[in-house]
């Protein structure tokens, strides 16, 4: 990169129409390109040159103890192959998300004792973010099973607005104030002979 540099200096230095800066400007950086693409096939050849030499130890390993590898040589091979298959791309393309979740919830931790004075991971916070989130939980559940199913279901959020609206007409006592589908709701005479029965039950229990 350093005689590239030279090069290219030397290069401008001798010229001074304003075309060929460009041309050489679009060469140079044609050139820099290509020292980066032959830079990493070197270092893929080294790599693989590695992980052959790493392979071909534990082929022998596995001849001369019928493979009965130990628990480090197995986690050794596991981590190696780690290494060997990493594409930093597709990581971040394939957990972005969680490392910018943890890294939004770790400036919060930081900031808010500095903004408010008290510390975010407190007992009560800790206990009420768990309170909010329990309910949650069970349609995340159901809606990962689906996914693990080769399934979808985006009606989640529309069923569980129907549900809250249907209990709201069932337990709200008296004619309610607005219609479903033209139809007005009093269920007010099941909650009397609900709490009738409930009464009689304990009366003989009794």
């Amino acid at each position: 990169m350093a005689e590239l540099d030279k090069k290219h200096k030397a290069a401008l230095a001798k010229t001074s129409d304003s075309t060929e800066i460009k041309e050489e400007n679009y060469v140079h950086k044609n050139r820099i390109s290509n020292e980066k693409l032959e830079l990493e096939k070197e270092y893929q050849t080294i790599k693989d040159k590695k992980h052959e030499a790493y392979s071909y130890k534990y082929h022998l390993i596995d001849m001369l103890r019928l493979s009965k590898f130990t628990f480090m040589e197995k986690r050794a091979q596991k981590w190696e192959n780690y290494k060997y298959t990493f594409n930093r791309r597709n990581f971040l393309l394939q957990n972005g998300l969680y490392i910018a979740i943890i890294l939004i919830f770790i400036a919060l931790c930081v900031i808010t004792p500095i903004k408010k004075g008290t510390p975010l991971l407190t007992y009560n916070n800790i206990l009420n973010i768990l309170q909010q989130a329990s309910p949650r939980m069970f349609l995340a559940l159901g809606v990962a099973g689906l996914i693990l199913l080769t399934g979808t279901d985006l009606s989640v959020g529309r069923m569980v607005g129907m549900g809250m609206t249907t209990a709201t007409i069932i337990m709200h006592q008296g004619i309610n104030t607005g219609s479903v589908f033209g139809h007005i709701f009093d269920f007010t005479p099941l909650f009397f002979w609900k709490a009738g029965e409930v009464k009689r039950q304990i009366h003989f229990a009794s």
